[in-house]
């Protein structure tokens, strides 16, 4: 009967280790570290680009990064409020005590959280008016075009998840 465990458990073990051999791991691609200077210059590149795609005039680009700065100006209060909530967060999440009383600081963080991008949003939503309104009606169709180009874009490169469906009793 010994001689059957063992002879069975080590049948058990040689399959399981020849599984754990089969099963490829692919390890996880790597982004490259792209440094300050790289960033600056690929975003230079993309704003000629969206510069050159509108043709923008002198005025116009002037007018657009003044709209930029403001937006700029108005949005790094709300930014660097975000990045205190999700620190005092984490804070919180590391800290150990009354799982109740984390929950309630941690829904509030949230709400609190989902205030600050509503209102980086309408920050947002007025630049963009602002920007739409030293365009000419050329330009505003080639932006509208560029718009729609860049969802089908994000659609297709972030496709939705497909969430099974929940069956209610």
């Amino acid at each position: 009967m010994k001689k059957l465990a063992i002879l069975l458990s080590l049948v058990v073990l040689t399959t399981a280790c020849s599984y754990a051999a089969d099963t490829k791991t692919t390890p996880k691609k790597q982004r490259p570290v792209i440094t300050q200077e790289q960033m600056q210059k690929m975003k230079a590149e993309r704003e000629a680009a969206f510069e050159q795609k509108l043709n923008l005039t002198d005025e116009q680009k002037a007018k657009a990064k003044e709209f930029r700065t403001q937006a700029h100006e108005k949005l790094a209060p709300i930014m660097k409020q975000i990045k205190e909530n999700r620190q005092e967060a984490f804070a919180i999440k590391k800290a150990r005590g009354d799982v109740k009383t984390q929950e309630e600081k941690l829904t509030k963080l949230d709400n609190e959280f989902k205030e600050l991008q509503k209102e980086m949003h309408k920050i947002r939503q007025q630049n963009m008016k602002d920007f739409e309104s030293i365009l000419t009606a050329d330009q505003k169709k080639i932006l509208k075009n560029m718009k729609k180009e860049g969802r089908n874009r994000y659609r297709k490169a972030h496709p939705p998840i497909k969430r099974p469906v929940q069956q209610t009793k």
